[in-house]
């Protein structure tokens, strides 16, 4: 399947266009009693320290104890608040309460009384909003929603009304007033709205299209519909697993009630935030479109997205599991889950999950090829390769997109001892892609290392340094070339950069010891040497270098072993930067 750094193809950019968090979905985390402190100060720090290592739901209970022994310290107040939304926390609506003029308390209160049908209080509280900053962006859609969950969609649209005037009104705002004239049986009003929104998003992301594909399907324009989809799948092809029952929603409409837009107007500004990459900000916000509509799965995916990327898998795994089994994206988040149990050291599990997707998707290139990455990387290089065959089938005729299956499959085949197959996938992934910076990496350098097509190799890793100049692997690889072609002082250049874009990895250090002993600078190469030694060499790689440091110059002039992903030796697994399917 596509590689975890590939992956992230921005599910924001599909999912949906924060400030503040929602206590109406499970903690993220699982999260164990901590241990009791004996003292308010105590607690506090240790709620301090459990912020700083990303886990809210411990330091929701260690602010939790401390506020309960002085309740009316403000400061321990909003700590602990702030601990409960970004946890999860169901007691952070019962804080909320207690903070009339929080921005984060007062949108909470917002998310859950609209959930709870109290649009009289939800609008109220929304007019208490600051009329700048996210919240401010946020203040119009919340009190139009606030109406129209009170039955009022004339006064609803009214109110967004000054923001569509301008022939280039934001298409957020076209977007929910289209959403609200629909809700409210505004047909005609809705498709002009609808036009207008869909011109000023361009092609959109998930949300944007089910919503507009589900009016256009509801009002006789089936294909425009189901085309808007098709995009989308072409776009983004993890999502094309998903596609067939989103197509059986357009019937029905995506946004059934005001809370639901609450929730679409959180989403998006928490899409927003994700991508101007502010993670803490998106992810409260995403919470709160939970508050208003719990269970919902796109900010369940984007919420597991990003406190996957801040490595926090369990939590992300949490979340995962908040997706309803019958829910259309319930694939994607199995993929997901598959992909963060795997990091997390439980292969078995995530193939387990990834049967079950296969059982269900059969046709699908997307569970065989995942199979695959996880297959390979746990050394079972046949029943990956057998995975990978399965997806390119379901796959056939490949396009662009699936040249990562050609590479991966290369990979195994190559670890397997079959270079001709390997090599006829990478060519043909290259065929497909030709670009690939990855494929051109492992070819160039395999080339290299068996001492053929060097002119051609050297232009191939060039190429992929060109693309990704800060790629320690790259220029690692660069470096071999460099030195197979005699072409010593660049080498030496080309090597130390690698050393600096990755300092502690011993394979590179073993490789700048190479390149210096090749260039006479015999101190400097024993010195690179024993340290890549304390950097943590694999045991057999370790060996042979103790071995050469231990013989005399002659044998020590061979360059050290390595393998085609440019920063392995023979017997060393990579540290950073591996042509393999889990790079992140």
């Amino acid at each position: 399947m596509v590689p975890s750094h590939l992956r992230r193809f921005s599910r924001v950019a599909v999912l949906g266009m924060a400030l503040f968090a929602t206590g109406a979905l499970p903690a993220c985390a699982d999260t164990a009693a901590p241990a009791p402190v004996a003292s308010t100060a105590g607690d506090f720090l240790a709620g301090k320290f459990a912020v700083s290592q990303g886990d809210p739901g411990v330091a929701a209970i260690y602010f939790g104890r401390a506020l309960a022994r002085r309740p009316t310290d403000s400061l321990l107040l909003r700590r602990a608040f702030q601990a409960a939304l970004m946890s999860g926390s169901p007691e952070a609506a019962r804080l909320a309460r207690r903070l009339p003029d929080d921005q984060a308390a007062i949108l909470l209160r917002v998310a859950t009384d609209a959930r709870a049908g109290a649009w009289p209080r939800a609008e109220a509280a929304a007019r208490t909003l600051p009329r700048d900053g996210q919240a401010g962006l946020l203040r119009p859609v919340l009190l139009a929603w606030a109406r129209q969950g009170e039955g009022q969609t004339d006064a609803a649209l009214a109110t967004l009304a000054p923001l569509l005037a301008e022939p280039h009104a934001p298409g957020f705002y076209l977007l929910h007033a289209a959403l609200i004239a629909d809700l409210g049986g505004h047909t005609a009003e809705a498709a002009t709205l609808y036009r207008r929104a869909a011109g000023a998003l361009g092609p959109g992301d998930l949300r944007t299209s089910l919503i507009i594909g589900s009016f256009d399907y509801r009002h006789g324009r089936r294909p425009a519909a189901l085309r808007r989809l098709d995009a989308l799948g072409q776009a983004v092809p993890e999502f094309s697993i998903a596609l067939p029952a989103l197509a059986g929603t357009l019937a029905q409409r995506p946004v059934s009630s005001a809370a639901a837009g609450m929730a679409e107007a959180f989403l998006g500004l928490g899409a927003t935030l994700q991508t101007a990459d502010r993670p803490e900000s998106a992810l409260a916000m995403l919470r709160l479109a939970l508050a208003a509509r719990p269970g919902f799965a796109p900010p369940l995916l984007l919420s597991a997205e990003l406190l996957s990327d801040q490595d926090h898998l369990r939590q992300a795994l949490a979340l995962l599991a908040g997706v309803a089994l019958n829910d259309p994206l319930d694939p994607v988040a199995t993929l997901e889950a598959a992909d963060l149990l795997h990091r997390l050291g439980q292969p078995q599990k995530a193939l387990r999950r990834l049967d079950r997707l296969q059982r269900l998707f059969p046709h699908s290139a997307l569970p065989f090829g995942a199979a695959g990455d996880i297959l390979r990387d746990t050394h079972k290089l046949q029943a990956a390769i057998a995975a990978y065959t399965r997806a390119l089938a379901n796959a056939a005729p490949p396009t662009r997109r699936d040249w990562v299956l050609l590479y991966n499959r290369g990979i195994a085949y190559d670890e397997a001892g079959d270079w001709p197959r390997a090599e006829a996938d990478f060519h043909h992934a290259l065929h497909l892609s030709p670009d690939q910076p990855l494929v051109l990496n492992y070819l160039g350098y395999s080339w290299a290392d068996r001492g053929v097509h060097l002119p051609e190799a050297q232009r191939m890793i060039e190429t992929a340094a060109r693309a990704r100049p800060d790629s320690a692997a790259i220029t690692d690889s660069l470096g071999w070339v460099l030195l197979r072609r005699h072409d010593i002082a660049r080498a030496v250049t080309v090597e130390q950069r690698a050393a600096e874009l990755a300092p502690d990895d011993p394979t590179i250090n073993a490789h700048l010891g190479d390149v210096y002993w090749a260039a006479g600078r015999k101190l400097e190469a024993r010195y690179q040497w024993e340290r890549a030694l304390t950097l943590g060499l694999e045991p057999s790689a370790a060996a042979k270098l103790r071995v050469r440091l231990r013989h005399d110059r002659a044998s020590a002039r061979q360059p050290a072993a390595r393998t085609k992903a440019g920063t392995k030796s023979a017997a060393a697994k990579p540290a950073t930067d591996v042509p393999a399917t889990r790079l992140r």
